[in-house]
């Protein structure tokens, strides 16, 4: 009942748009992209439920778009991807933007097509510049100082997160992931603890979960519409 309350009154207000691109997609195997894809996005549906205004749903092949209910869910999003693609090892990489803009038509609550407004139209330009800028995330909020934070936080982010090699060190940084304690990860894996904090030092896995961090605290010092 509460989600279907906040869908009726949604569409009076401004709202986070997700939007996200598969990097050259064209250099990938399409068959397994496609799948892989698929089943990320399946799977993000059924664990965000409804904190999703409207799903996120695959527009075309490379694509997709959704309306989370909040700027914090919109982090969470980007970040369970991002960890999502390390966890499977997956062989592509996601380029995101997340704007704040007008949805001029009633919310599609089963999947997120059918809807105009201006805000669909900036996200989807947004995403061509993030393109040109060679940018992982961009942020365009209506809050100027939250979104260039954000925006600066996704840049640090993204720089420790494509320095992790896919077959040598996502095994490694996904057990991180799990369980933190570098302690624990060694005692996991049979290696020694010191072996273990050595690599937490080469992955730079301090600096990754403080950015984290930042990038899920920012969005508590905007104030909702």
């Amino acid at each position: 009942m509460i989600c279907e309350i906040k869908l009726v009154i949604s569409h009076i207000m401004k709202h986070f748009i997700l939007m996200a691109d598969v990097v050259k997609s064209r250099d990938q195997e399409p068959v397994a992209m496609m799948q892989a894809f698929n089943t990320l996005v399946r799977d993000l549906n059924t664990m965000f439920g409804c904190r999703l205004l409207s799903p996120v749903t695959i527009t075309l092949g490379d694509e997709f778009q959704g309306v989370p209910d909040s700027f914090l869910t919109s982090c969470e999003l980007i970040l369970w991807l991002e960890e999502q693609r390390i966890d499977r090892s997956l062989s592509f990489t996601l380029r995101y933007v997340l704007h704040e803009g007008d949805i001029a038509t009633p919310l599609n609550s089963e999947h997120a097509w059918g809807m105009l407004g201006q805000g669909l139209t900036d996200a989807r330009e947004f995403l061509q510049e993030a393109k040109k800028k060679e940018l992982s995330v961009l942020v365009s909020i209506g809050h100027p100082v939250a979104g260039q934070i954000m925006g600066e936080a996704f840049v640090v982010y993204a720089n420790i997160v494509s320095g992790w090699d896919r077959e040598d060190d996502y095994p490694l940084v996904s057990t991180f992931l799990r369980l933190q304690d570098y302690k624990e990860v060694a005692d996991v894996l049979g290696k020694t603890r010191s072996q273990i904090w050595k690599r937490a030092r080469t992955l730079n896995m301090q600096s990754y979960f403080s950015i984290r961090n930042i990038i899920l605290a920012c969005p508590k010092l905007y104030p909702p519409a």
